[in-house]
């Protein structure tokens, strides 16, 4: 079970807000790693979930050694009271792998095509929707998003796309990254990170 006492005891918040944050998370997260599990024909499970509280610049600056590292990635932002943008990133040779097993067959050669980014994103939006759904269930709401975000890019042009907005600038954000990984081997994974303001989603779990 997701405990996040030493990772949140820096910010001025009740044991029980704290609890809200934890079921939160883990209840997205298993839904996911489910939704992955049917998905994907594997046996998938959250290999680690990390919490942060970090300015935009500062997450930039942690990130920065991966930035030209190219991602299947996917965005999906919810609206109304719950803001969230909700990141999935799939490696380059992961995706494609996974790609030719959903087509049966390998392409002609390894270039990533347009066909490749919608199969994998459309398998990141699946995804991104038992996360907010489950979230919706856990708080209570009607959660809505925007059109979800596909491509293929680097890692630094993906994140300055999403952390370098106003939302994120200069101020604090909750950032929950967790990896889920394939049970039986070390190579798949699918990696989830859900950003948020920090003071809006601390009153919102406050609520609950």
């Amino acid at each position: 079970m997701l405990d996040l006492t030493e990772q949140l005891g820096d910010i001025n918040v009740s044991k029980a807000t704290i609890k809200n944050i934890e079921g939160i998370f883990q209840y997205g997260f298993d839904q996911a790693a489910e939704s992955a599990s049917v998905l994907f024909n594997r046996s998938m499970t959250i290999d680690q979930i990390k919490i942060h509280i970090k300015y935009g610049e500062d997450f930039m600056t942690q990130v920065e050694s991966d930035f030209e590292t190219c991602y299947f990635a996917s965005v999906i932002k919810t609206m109304n009271d719950m803001n969230f943008n909700i990141l999935f990133l799939i490696s380059e040779a992961e995706g494609v792998g996974l790609y030719h097993s959903l087509i049966g067959e390998k392409t002609a050669s390894g270039v990533v095509t347009s066909e490749m980014i919608a199969a994998i994103g459309e398998l990141n939006n699946i995804l991104g929707s038992s996360f907010i759904n489950s979230m919706a269930n856990h708080t209570k709401t009607i959660i809505h998003t925007t059109p979800p975000y596909n491509t293929f890019d680097m890692l630094g042009a993906v994140m300055q796309c999403i952390v370098l907005q106003e939302e994120f600038l200069n101020k604090e954000f909750f950032c929950a990254d967790a990896t889920i990984r394939e049970k039986e081997h070390e190579g798949f994974l699918v990696r989830l990170i859900i950003m948020s303001n920090k003071d809006e989603f601390v009153e919102i779990a406050g609520n609950l």
